[in-house]
């Protein structure tokens, strides 16, 4: 199970989903604080580095599973015009 922030394993994930295409797609990302800037310096660094854990990799497994189960996986819906 994961036990860490998971904001930052949300970011992270979707920080490795947008490079995983065959050209990089955009990722806005809003700060509230000095704070979570550098957390998402921190996060993309990970990312980019190829540092990512074994315990990242279960923490992303184990919210999968639980969204899955919720039954949101996938799940989108239309933006307003």
């Amino acid at each position: 199970m994961w036990d860490g922030d998971f904001p930052n394993l949300a970011l992270g994930y979707s920080m490795k989903q947008t490079n995983r295409v065959e050209r990089p797609l955009p990722l806005v990302i809003g700060f509230s604080t000095l704070r979570e800037v550098h957390e998402a310096v921190r996060v993309w660094r990970e990312m980019t580095r190829e540092l990512e854990t074994e315990k990242r990799k279960r923490g992303e497994e184990y919210a999968q599973d639980v969204i899955k189960n919720s039954g949101y996986l996938d799940w989108s819906w239309a933006s307003p015009p």
